[in-house]
């Protein structure tokens, strides 16, 4: 990304945050679907203006974190990640979060704004809405990782060459059940709607959603909800990337530009 010289590229400041936003840069913080990492959203970067940080949030037990233990719950990786953003957020923010990383993100969002500091916008990627919430299958989480994986490449985009590697699965199992878990456990606290709006993204082919389910997010909001279709099936914000990223600016940069 191009960083203009009147703004300062800083390192991470927590293993929970790969990047951080610079003096005047608005922040899209990224929640990874259920397997995936911070280095998904890295494409994003360079996609993104000066103004725009893209900081992807790195759960425990991958990537850099691999020897951490996962974390199993809605509320836990709210809990955990929640000072964070606290306490390195901008004045200006915004959520993005596919499939697993919809729920978390839209958690934080509740919680963020209970405590007053609402995100500018949230977007909730590749997921229905928390009454059309449910599991890829019953018990998933505790089937060994072959059948696990069948699943995931039959209904989630992941590659079946993802098959032919066994010591990534090997490193990957303890994220990939407790994030099954994370979706299997969630249960959804009824309360207000959030005061920002809210962007849905679905892909014309994702089998995990509906466009009923999907349209639903808009109880969520009393601010304004918008519904994208991207083509493709569940991978679309990375094999779409341009196309979503370049949506997101949009809806973001005439805020940046009043506080520049």
């Amino acid at each position: 990304m191009n960083v203009p010289s009147s703004v300062e590229v800083r390192p991470p400041l927590t293993r929970w945050l790969t990047e951080q936003a610079g003096p005047g840069q608005t922040a899209l913080f990224c929640l990874p679907p259920s397997g995936g990492g911070a280095s998904g959203f890295r494409p994003w970067s360079t996609l993104a203006p000066d103004w725009l940080a893209v900081v992807p949030v790195r759960l425990p037990a991958r990537e850099a974190r691999l020897d951490e233990p996962a974390l199993e719950s809605v509320p836990a990786v709210v809990e955990a990640v929640l000072p964070h953003l606290e306490q390195h957020a901008p004045d200006r923010f915004a959520l993005f979060g596919h499939s697993m990383g919809a729920i978390i993100a839209f958690e934080l969002a509740r919680e963020l704004s209970a405590r007053g500091r609402p995100p500018v916008r949230l977007y909730v990627s590749g997921a229905v809405a928390p009454r059309f919430w449910s599991q890829l299958e019953p018990g998933l989480s505790d089937r060994p990782i072959e059948e696990i994986l069948d699943v995931l490449i039959s209904r989630c985009g992941v590659p079946a060459e993802a098959r032919e590697h066994a010591q990534l699965i090997a490193l990957m199992e303890p994220a990939v059940r407790g994030d099954l878990k994370i979706v299997e456990s969630y249960d959804h606290r009824p309360g207000p709607a959030l005061g920002c709006p809210i962007t849905a993204l679905q892909a014309d082919r994702d089998e995990l959603t509906t466009p009923e389910g999907t349209g639903a997010w808009a109880a969520h909001t009393r601010a304004g909800f918008t519904l994208r279709t991207y083509p493709g099936g569940h991978s679309f914000p990375q094999e779409e990337r341009v196309a979503v990223v370049g949506d997101i600016v949009r809806d973001l940069v005439p805020d940046a530009e009043s506080l520049c």
